[in-house]
């Protein structure tokens, strides 16, 4: 019997980012510590941030797909993110 009620849903941005492996999680935060300036990231820094682990994943053109996960975590539409809950966020869908 499957889990009907409560099964995580995942919006269409976000799953080319779900179960990254562990090195490709190291590479974003490592990229994130070198190359932020503080908590927020931009549209740009966070689509630099993703290309980092562009030969890790099947992901055919990374800064699309970065562009619309950082569209589906700018909830207040403000062109600004918080980088260590984007990381979390990303973390949290590892196996």
């Amino acid at each position: 019997m499957g889990q009907t009620l409560g099964k995580a849903g995942f919006c269409a941005s976000s799953k080319p980012f779900i179960n990254l492996s562990a090195a490709a999680v190291r590479k974003l935060f490592q990229s994130f510590q070198l190359s932020s300036d503080g908590w927020s990231l931009s549209p740009a820094l966070f689509a630099a941030i993703c290309s980092t682990i562009e030969g890790d994943v099947a992901i055919e053109d990374m800064s699309v797909a970065a562009n619309a996960l950082f569209v589906s975590l700018d909830t207040d539409k403000n062109d600004i993110i918080d980088g260590l809950e984007a990381l979390a966020t990303l973390v949290s869908h590892q196996p």
